[in-house]
């Protein structure tokens, strides 16, 4: 008598354990844990491909991004939803028929076990998936206002602006746009979007929500025109245009003056604006540098 995995290989012994991996399978294949991960990945409405749950798998059990996983990592992985050492030694030994201390991802996806399981689960998986994105809505107007709302953001438009001059929806875009386009190219892709979202506090989830609004067309890429032309981020950003002026005006409070405007240099206050207008202000020459503006208006 032989044994796989340290599993009989008698009929009986290898039903058993198949009966009692196909359950620990299904546990953790429609367990919490797969299922926020698969939901990170898809876009709203669409549902988890066999491939993607087995990448998304491959992910949860190789935590360490070792390249390879053991039995102990398919023991960790099984205690998230309840499972016994029993139920591992059972798995394992169907995803690692040849009784290896390791299994590698090659090994791990060409596994005939694993396609049948996640085959005869696919259905109760992405019922999970969609039941989850139905109690966690993932919009983009969401993360359009997380990006409106980010330190990052603001402080680039308040560069931009003065407080008499609001940032306009043409500045919104072109800083998103330069935040997602970090390399200057001439398109940007999901993982662009992933890196500007995940910048500001946002998720996988909040980026995948977005990026199935940029790019409907499924197409892999977003160019410049598109994105400006997007109907949807026009609406999205001028719902919150109003909150995004009303705080970088704020931020322009706190720091007045800085736009070297007359109108900023009047909104600090005090005794000394004429005077400084006569004789100089910022230490330039009357009619030159910053003093260039109180000539027009004095003169």
């Amino acid at each position: 008598m032989t044994s796989v995995s340290g599993v009989s290989s008698t009929p009986t012994a290898y039903a058993s354990a198949t009966t009692t991996a196909n359950k620990a399978m299904k546990a953790l294949l429609t367990g919490s844990d797969i299922t926020n991960l698969l939901a990170m990945k898809v876009a709203p409405g669409e549902a988890p491909s066999e491939k993607l749950v087995t990448s998304s798998l491959w992910t949860f059990l190789n935590g360490d991004a070792s390249g390879t996983i053991s039995k102990s990592d398919v023991l960790a992985a099984l205690k998230t939803v309840g499972g016994a050492p029993s139920d591992a030694n059972a798995v394992w030994s169907l995803i690692n028929p040849g009784n290896t201390n390791t299994v590698s991802q090659t090994q791990f996806d060409n596994s005939s076990y694993l396609k049948g399981a996640i085959q005869t689960n696919l259905v109760f998986i992405q019922k999970g998936v969609t039941q989850y994105l139905t109690n966690n809505p993932l919009t983009a107007e969401k993360t359009i206002e997380l990006l409106m709302s980010s330190t990052t953001v603001q402080q680039a438009l308040a560069s931009q602006s003065t407080l008499w001059t609001p940032p306009t929806p043409g500045q919104v875009f072109s800083t998103i746009w330069a935040l997602f386009n970090v390399n200057s190219t001439k398109v940007i892709s999901k993982s662009d979007v992933e890196a500007g979202v995940n910048a500001v506090g946002g998720t996988p989830m909040d980026a995948n929500a977005l990026w199935a609004q940029l790019d409907p067309g499924k197409n892999g890429a977003v160019s410049a025109t598109q994105f400006v032309n997007n109907a949807y981020l026009k609406d999205s950003i001028m719902t919150n245009l109003p909150a995004t002026r009303a705080t970088v005006s704020q931020v322009l409070l706190d720091s007045t003056g800085k736009s070297n405007s007359v109108l900023d240099a009047f909104s600090t206050g005090g005794t000394n604006i004429l005077s400084q207008a006569a004789t100089g202000y910022n230490g330039s020459a009357i009619g030159a540098g910053d003093n260039f503006n109180y000539l027009n208006l004095f003169v």
